[in-house]
């Protein structure tokens, strides 16, 4: 669920337009779709990261770029510090997104997966 709510601003910008006068349609727009670079860019590192540190503190981690860059935006109305928690927010899904499925693997057998 976690790796699927960056786009979902994608809702609200008609609104983030009236807010960002200064922006462009396709500046705005990039808020919800920046965080996918994010993704795409941590997701193939993140083995590397993972073997360096460990898959739990890769996760942990992870999450916590995802709780920073996702609640930034909320009390900041800055647009490039918007856009930077954004892209820090995909930098946080694309560390823990490839162990999301894996995980169940490594602690459940059998029955219980």
């Amino acid at each position: 669920i976690l790796s699927m709510t960056a786009p979902s601003v994608a809702i609200a910008i008609p609104l983030m337009e009236k807010t960002f006068t200064d922006q462009t349609t396709a500046q705005v727009e990039m808020i919800s779709t920046l965080p996918n670079l994010g993704v795409l860019l941590m997701i193939m590192f993140s083995t590397l990261i993972a073997h360096k540190f460990g898959i739990k503190r890769t996760i942990m981690g992870g999450l916590i770029m995802y709780l920073v860059g996702g609640l930034t935006p909320v009390f900041i109305t800055n647009y490039t510090i918007i856009i930077i928690a954004r892209f820090i927010m995909g930098l946080g899904i694309g560390l823990f997104n490839p162990f999301a499925v894996s995980l169940m693997y490594r602690f459940y057998k059998k029955q219980e997966l």
